[in-house]
């Protein structure tokens, strides 16, 4: 009896175990599938939050100021004088993107639109130097202070795209002038090159998107696009597009090129056909 009892006990054990193991297995299961259905809600969430964000930018992008071609004939009236003379020390970009984390979380998509461009035609050796110098800081280093505070936070996340906004500078090579702009825009041509060789495997992509010559208040006011005609300019929409299908994911394979945004927009009409 006494080793019966012990098999008894031995049997009660064993079939509890195998009870407690399915009741373990069945909760592991519920909560695989939990993660799944979570894991599949976070992926949408993400997908509408992108597209949400990419028709953000592109309402953005169509403001009539934010073109190829960006031309400060006047100060900011939205900033306080004094205080943010190009790179003033409490205006860091760290302190920018700091703010905009706060307010609206990570930033995955990173857009470099802003330029300027020198006010008069001339020639490099009558330029201003002080004026060159001020459009190669705005049109690169700014560029290149924002992408570097944002790049160490889209590599953790291992998923981020930076959008640098290119030029052929035509207006230089037509005039002989406007070196800074010319140079600047090179150079940022350069910069995006270099990270994609860094950034290959990490889920970071840096693109450059072409938006060719855009009808704005700035172009208008350069004399060598005075005589431009009504159908020799390109849409401000053909760049919005290409940024929202950047923004998506749409050109990851493409990293580190120069995305033509008027004749991407010629193909997808041709591939629509009449």
């Amino acid at each position: 009896p006494h080793c019966l009892g012990r098999f008894a006990h031995r049997q009660a054990v064993t079939g509890n175990a195998a009870i407690f193991d399915q009741r373990l297995d069945r909760r592991a299961a519920h909560q695989h599938r939990g993660e799944q259905s979570l894991r599949k809600a976070g992926l949408a969430k993400d997908r509408l939050d992108r597209q949400r964000a990419a028709r953000h930018v592109a309402r953005v992008l169509e403001q009539p100021d934010v073109a190829r071609e960006q031309r400060r004939r006047e100060e900011p009236d939205d900033l306080p004088v004094g205080e943010v003379p190009r790179h003033h020390r409490e205006h860091r970009p760290e302190r920018v993107v700091a703010h905009v984390e706060q307010r609206l979380g990570p930033v995955d998509l990173l857009v470099n639109a802003a330029a300027r461009i020198e006010r008069t035609e001339l020639p490099f050796w009558q330029a201003d130097p002080a004026e060159l110098w001020d459009v190669v800081e705005t049109n690169l280093r700014g560029p290149l202070l924002l992408t570097r505070a944002l790049l160490p936070q889209m590599v953790a996340r291992r998923h981020g795209h930076v959008v640098n906004l290119a030029s052929t500078a035509r207006a230089a090579t037509r005039t002989g002038t406007y070196s800074g702009y010319a140079v600047s825009k090179r150079a940022l041509t350069v910069l995006t090159e270099v990270l994609a060789a860094s950034l290959a495997g990490t889920g970071v992509v840096v693109l450059d998107v072409l938006p060719g010559l855009v009808r704005t208040s700035m172009t208008t006011g350069m004399p060598v696009w005075r005589d431009v005609p009504d159908d020799g300019w390109d849409p401000a929409s053909a760049t919005t597009k290409t940024v929202v299908e950047v923004a998506l994911g749409r050109y990851d394979t493409a990293a580190g090129t120069v995305l033509d945004a008027p004749a991407l927009a010629r193909r997808r009409a041709s591939d629509r056909g009449p």
